[in-house]
């Protein structure tokens, strides 16, 4: 099975089951490590991803700390309030613009 991971300024790259699974995972144990829970839709999404069995997990974090880019439909009081009382002020980067 292939998946196409895409970027706006690249053309859609093919990759894996296993490592589309190793990014979805690794980056949901990153951000439940950090006190963020997947969206509810998530489970009922999860089963098109099979079972993991965690190989291939990857590092996450920028220059190995949390790094937050603000969305638009994030609340980022919230966040950053979550991530401060999860890992200490100063201990993650973020960016918000506006």
């Amino acid at each position: 099975m292939a998946i196409l991971l895409t970027r706006r300024d690249e053309p859609p790259q093919k990759i894996s089951l296993d490592q589309a699974q190793a990014m979805v995972y690794s980056i949901i144990d990153y951000a439940e490590g950090l006190g963020f829970k997947p969206h509810r839709d998530f489970q009922k999404s999860k089963a098109h991803l099979g079972e993991w069995s965690s190989q291939g997990k990857l590092d996450c974090g920028r220059n190995g700390k949390p790094c937050y880019f603000c969305g638009p439909y994030d609340d980022p009081k919230k966040i950053l309030k979550t991530l401060t009382e999860n890992v200490g002020e100063g201990n993650f980067d973020y960016v918000i613009e506006g």
